[in-house]
């Protein structure tokens, strides 16, 4: 056996267990959901992938795609 491969690197378990609980904290974080017209109860899928139309007559957008910013007229769906 060559020496040079003898020891591996040691990481302190400790820190380990810090990054692991981050990670973990970060991908059970609740966030809020986007306000988008594809999560609106408004917009309605139609055309291509992704793009539909808005139902609410006031919303100025007649064909948003579905990550379009959502307008002040946003009802989850």
């Amino acid at each position: 056996m060559r020496d040079d491969f003898a020891h591996e690197p040691v990481v302190p378990t400790a820190f380990l267990d810090d990054v692991n609980d981050t990670f973990l904290n970060l991908a059970r974080a609740e966030r809020p959901a986007a306000r988008a017209c594809g999560s609106c109860h408004e917009f309605i899928e139609d055309q291509e992938v992704g793009r539909g139309t808005c139902l609410h007559p006031a919303s100025g957008i007649f064909a948003p795609w579905y990550d379009t910013p959502a307008c002040p007229y946003y009802r989850r769906n």
